[in-house]
């Protein structure tokens, strides 16, 4: 019998509307692979834009006065960098026509209620979830109908899904989290490991392995 796999837990702040944070995500657990552990997501809430409304506004237009001209590029062709870096991981970027970006608290407190009540392999499928309605299907995720629908993709059970989020639960946790972490944190994603170690944005898989390797030979010590 081959020997368990060492599980190494990560920390990581991110944040739904990031598109590097899906590329992270893939990357890391694509890493874990290849370095022969295992790994225990956690993650943690980050706002990238704290003043956006539920209902979204425009993506194209919100990125064009973020970014000008440069918008079109990064938004809209479908050979952004983006997608240059995360097709070959599986991932795609697409632009839908209205889209929208979006207050992603709400969808903060269900990845919150995720692991409170179901652990982080919940947590971690619905992260996964959200990334993919939101960067491949242009979902507009403010909204507690989408949430639903994603947290049932994820294997979440309906019915206390949607008492949850109709409800007012863990909204001022949820906000508490986001204040601490954005008093450290200036960029997501953000990996936090066993050791100490950190580091911010979407590392190539090899970067990844490397540290997770090390982490595993200091967890065996």
């Amino acid at each position: 019998m081959s020997a368990a796999r060492p599980v190494i837990p990560v920390t990581v702040v991110s944040d739904v509307l990031c598109p590097w944070c899906w590329i992270g995500k893939r990357s890391i657990e694509l890493a874990a692979n290849e370095a022969g552990v295992a790994l225990d997501l956690h993650w943690k809430p980050y706002l990238l834009d704290p003043t956006l409304p539920r209902e979204g506004v425009d993506k194209l237009q919100h990125y064009t006065k973020k970014f000008g001209a440069r918008a079109q590029a990064m938004v809209v062709d479908p050979n952004n960098p983006l997608n240059q870096r995360g097709r070959p991981m599986g991932l795609e970027y697409t632009y839908h026509e209205g889209s929208k970006v979006f207050d992603s608290l709400p969808a903060h407190r269900l990845l919150y209620f995720a692991r409170s009540k179901f652990g982080s392999e919940a947590q971690n499928r619905v992260q996964e979830v959200l990334f993919r309605r939101y960067f491949k299907d242009g979902e507009n995720l403010g909204g507690d109908a989408a949430l639903l629908e994603a947290a049932k993709e994820a294997g979440l059970p309906e019915d206390q899904t949607k008492a949850y989020l109709a409800s007012n639960d863990d909204y001022d946790v949820v906000k508490g989290e986001v204040r601490k972490v954005q008093q450290f944190v200036d960029g997501v994603p953000f990996f936090t490991f066993p050791s100490g170690k950190q580091i911010s944005g979407g590392e190539a898989v090899t970067t990844f392995a490397q540290i997770l390797q090390k982490e595993a030979t200091l967890l065996k010590q």
